[in-house]
């Protein structure tokens, strides 16, 4: 009897909780609407539908658990039972420092096979000269696009496209997103000037408006009686892409719906009082009255979305472009998704000259961003060396060779505060050894700023390797033109044999200017600024990193943009990366208006869209470009983020192609495992006009993932997501939590498929069999679990990694920790379980062991749980991106901050503690750096 009861105050509970859930929506806002992953109006929540949102059962048995005062671990430490086979791991750092062969050994612990070895045994190749399209684009692309001079036609931004941007291509608000059937023009409920057609007529989208709707983005702005705070457009009869004479302020999804006009009748659509945006103290009327707490729009700031800031583009287009919110219009003679290509010099209006926005644009010399990739220049090693604060995995002196292989003597490059010169080195530092290797690869260029003194953050240390790479700094010194001795006056090298060069390291990698469409414009369309990107300007154009869950999938493309290993020349491209903004798509664009859609009208299923999306991607490639029928798409790179990475991804693309994904599902046969319906890739569709063939025939026949030609790779965390980690510096906490998860946990509206079942299973054993206090398991949702999420990881022995809608990044949660991650996802790869030792530092058991967790963990020694720990600590650095300057001196002030907060000299931690503080992070060996080993050990398979 007593079990009924319970198991009725639980149901009645969680009925509360779903009703609470509904009746709070509008204000809980975009935190519950971006975990439903859609756009919903007021009286349909896609959770309730979809089994979306994050829900966790509630229980009287599970209440708030209080966590005590942290203990430094050097009060509980003890040498004697913890000091098996010490000498074999971290006290071997220093001994191998001296020895290059030794090194190398000690970088590529815990690996699996040859490919870390390989990668830092391989010749330093030159650069090359910057090869420049010359195919000129019709009527200037309208004024409003840029010209991509290798097949002739234009990039259009967001409101135009045609082969010369010519044609108006609207997104307009409207009141629904289901046009009428046959129908292929979005449908639009706005008049010629952008305002709704009539506020009384039913029907609800993300993108009706109570303003004057800009119908290029499907953007709202006020529209009040005091025009200082409307939009005012341009004038008629001004050219293609002339910008309004005012833009005013936003009205946003949360803050601009009126829930009714102004004579008081109820709109439908709604959910703020009428008064609160146009009253006489409204946000589209006073000064400094209502406020609304989200400007939306990417590019504004401000209590009041007065202050304008730049907005987000690809590396802010290189300095030789203008960014449109997200889109790059590239200046006269300059092309590419980054700007960062020059034309043929017989292009009309094409200059030789520097034109860089750094000098225009200050506050992008901190962050490295807005000058130009190392591929684009020409060879200049002045600008090479020191271009944006970079710490590349792959510069490195090249030892110049003749035709009959002789090397040229060595020489090692300095940068100073006046310029870059050569030096002269010693024969045999720097340069190939008697069995052809590179031994001047130092894997240890390190991010030594937090111990710096008075060095800016950004600067580094000169490295054994040969090469000094300085601060962005250096770059402005020795900027404008002026080149070294070593560069002729042509801007290209001189005969490799005769001199050593700044060089690099393959593989090379040829990254395709896809239609914005499929990129920049989803950048345009997302009218949330915070997702899809990684980073973004604050107040004061101060940059920010944003903990976006899908953040790899803009900043591996910008960093791959940015790198050594980009090449302009497909001719000695190694790999080919196609960028596709998916998980953009699917949200915040997807939906918000009746535009855009891969080919359906009806939003979903997601994963119809997206691969419609990517195989038509595809048959552009195919038709501009040889490459793909070259080699079939062995060569090629796609990176998906999705929940269920590359199950739903087209058959073609899938056994062709290499799949970077975060999702590591193993079976052949396999059926979507979503609780979130929208994104169910069984599900069958097709329409007569839109999609007359049912989709699922484009994805049918292939595995999600094949760990013989595919990787599962970390999703981005910013420093300051494990900044109580010793990874970042922090002394080491008493590890006094056996076992810990905490985040969504099933129950309320999640459906049983939700992650296989085994989150639940193991919260519900919890609360069965009160592992909380009986043996120290911490599982639950952020209600019951309050405190500092990265001092629970940084105190816990074991961390539960298990699969959530899908992939989920509680192995970086892990291991980015030093918590020994226990998996538990039968048939599923973590993050490079195929190319890192995971049998060393992890604990896998299968979903049936789930009841015998506590005995199965308290079964292990402690001298196993050490030995683990130091393994673990010999390869977290793996799951950190660290490359690009913005990571790199936010994780110089976390760890600057953590060292200071208690000196190294005066930590009582003993040697023999399996994780020590790492001062020194080992930026050549990040995960952006690891995948560029791997994908050069793959070489010999395309």
């Amino acid at each position: 009897m007593g079990a009924n009861t319970n198991a009725l105050g639980i149901a009645l509970l969680l009925a509360f909780a779903s009703l609470c859930s509904a009746m709070e929506r509008w204000e809980l806002g975009i935190q519950l609407i971006a975990e439903d992953k859609g756009w919903y109006g007021p009286a349909a929540s896609g959770a309730d539908e979809s089994g979306g949102g994050s829900g966790r059962s509630l229980s009287d048995a599970n209440k708030e658990y209080q966590l005590g005062k942290a203990e430094y671990a050097s009060l509980s430490f003890s040498t004697s039972e913890h000091s098996v086979n010490v000498d074999t791991d971290h006290w071997m750092w220093d001994a191998e420092q001296a020895d290059p062969s030794k090194k190398r050994r000690r970088v590529c612990r815990t690996t699996r096979g040859d490919w870390c070895q390989r990668f830092m045994t391989q010749p330093i190749l030159p650069f090359k000269v910057t090869p420049r399209g010359n195919k000129p684009c019709q009527n200037n692309c309208n004024g409003v696009g840029s010209c991509n001079y290798d097949i002739g036609l234009c990039d259009c931004p967001a409101g135009w496209r045609g082969d010369d941007c010519s044609i108006p291509d609207k997104r307009p608000c409207t009141n629904g997103t289901q046009r009428p059937e046959g129908q292929m023009e979005p449908h639009s409920h706005i008049d010629k000037d952008g305002r709704d057609l009539n506020w009384l007529a039913p029907g609800w989208s993300a993108s009706r408006c109570a303003g004057i709707c800009d119908a290029d983005i499907a953007m709202c702005w006020c529209d009040g009686k005091n025009k200082k705070y409307s939009w005012i457009p341009a004038p008629d009869g001004s050219p293609p892409g002339t910008p309004p004479i005012q833009r005013g302020r936003p009205l946003s999804e949360w803050c601009g719906k009126v829930k009714e006009n102004h004579e008081g009748k109820k709109l439908d659509w709604g959910n703020v009082p009428y008064n609160k945006i146009y009253g006489q103290n409204g946000w589209c009327e006073a000064d400094r009255g209502e406020t609304c707490d989200f400007c939306m729009i990417d590019g504004l700031t401000g209590e009041y979305c007065d202050e304008i800031v730049e907005s987000y583009c690809p590396n802010q287009c290189s300095g030789h472009g203008e960014c449109v919110i997200g889109f790059c219009r590239c200046h006269p003679g300059w092309y590419g998704t980054d700007c960062a290509r020059p034309a043929g010099l017989d292009i009309p209006g094409v200059s030789d000259a520097p034109d860089s926005m750094s000098g225009k644009k200050p506050w992008l010399q901190a962050t490295g961003l807005g000058v130009p990739p190392p591929a684009a220049l020409d060879g200049k090693i002045d600008q090479i060396v020191a271009v944006k604060g970079w710490i590349p995995p792959i510069v490195g002196q090249h030892k110049g060779q003749a035709a009959d292989g002789g090397a040229a003597a060595g020489r090692k490059l300095s940068a100073t505060s006046e310029a870059a010169t050569w030096k002269p080195q010693s024969a045999g530092v720097g340069g190939a050894s008697e069995e052809g290797e590179a031994d001047e690869y130092d894997a240890d260029e390190i991010l030594s700023s937090a111990l710096a003194g008075s060095k800016a953050l950004s600067q580094v240390e000169e490295v054994s390797s040969g090469v000094a790479v300085g601060a962005a700094e250096s770059v402005q010194a020795i900027a404008g033109g002026r080149r070294l001795s070593q560069v002729d006056a042509a801007g290209g090298t001189e005969p490799a044999s005769s001199k050593g060069m700044v060089g690099r390291r393959r593989p090379f990698i040829y990254i395709y200017d896809v239609p914005p469409a499929y990129t920049t414009r989803m950048l345009q369309y997302r009218l949330i600024w915070k997702v899809c990107v990684w980073r973004h300007f604050k107040s004061g154009n101060e940059t920010g990193l944003n903990d976006w869950i899908y953040g790899v999938e803009a900043y591996f493309h910008e960093m791959l943009m940015a790198s050594p290993h980009r090449t302009f020349e497909p001719a000695e491209a190694d790999f080919f990366y196609v960028p596709i903004y998916v998980t953009c798509y699917f949200w915040p664009t997807l939906g918000f208006a009746d535009m855009p859609f891969w080919y359906s009208t009806r939003s979903y299923p997601r994963p119809m869209h997206g691969a419609n999306m990517m195989n038509e991607a595809l048959g552009w490639i195919k038709t501009q470009f040889p490459f793909w029928n070259k080699t079939g798409g062995k060569d090629h790179i796609w990176l998906t983020t999705a929940d269920e990475g590359a199950c739903w991804m087209p058959t073609e693309i899938f056994n062709n192609s290499i799949i970077l994904t975060h999702w590591g599902r193993l079976e052949p046969n396999h059926t979507s495992g979503t609780a979130f319906n929208r994104d169910n890739y069984d599900e069958s569709f097709f329409q007569p006009i839109y999609q007359p063939e049912d989709w699922r025939n484009l994805i049918k026949g292939h595995a999600c993932y094949d760990p013989n030609k595919d990787l599962v790779i970390p999703s981005l965390k910013p420093p300051s997501h494990y900044s109580s980690s010793p990874l970042m510096g922090a002394e080491p906490l008493h590890r006094d939590i056996l076992l810990f998860f905490r985040g969504d946990i099933g129950g309320g509206h999640r459906t049983a498929k939700y992650s296989r079942g085994i989150r639940q299973k193991v919260y519900g054993l919890s609360l069965e069999e009160n592992w909380r206090q009986k043996d120290k398991i911490l599982i639950g949702g952020s209600h019951e679990l309050p405190g500092e999420y990265t001092e629970y990881l940084a105190r816990s022995i074991f961390c539960l990694v298990a699969p959530g809608d899908g992939w989920s990044a509680r192995a970086e949660d892990a291991v980015l920790h030093g918590c020994i991650p226990l998996v538990i996802m039968d048939n599923v790869h973590a993050v490079f379980e195929s190319i890192l030792d995971w049998d060393t530092f992890s604990l896998r058991i299968n979903e049936a062991s789930i009841p015998h967790i506590p005995k199965i963990l308290k079964s292990i020694s402690s001298h196993q749980i050490s030995r683990m720990q130091r393994r673990l600590a010999q390869v977290w650095h793996r799951f950190s991106y660290q490359t690009g300057r913005l990571l790199q001196d936010a994780a110089a002030g976390v760890l600057k901050q953590n060292l200071e907060k208690l000196p190294p000299s005066n930590s009582t931690l003993p040697e023999a503690y399996p994780i020590q503080r790492v001062t020194k992070f080992p930026v050549r060996q990040d995960a952006f750096s690891t995948i560029m080993q791997w994908l050069y050990a793959k070489l010999p398979d395309v």
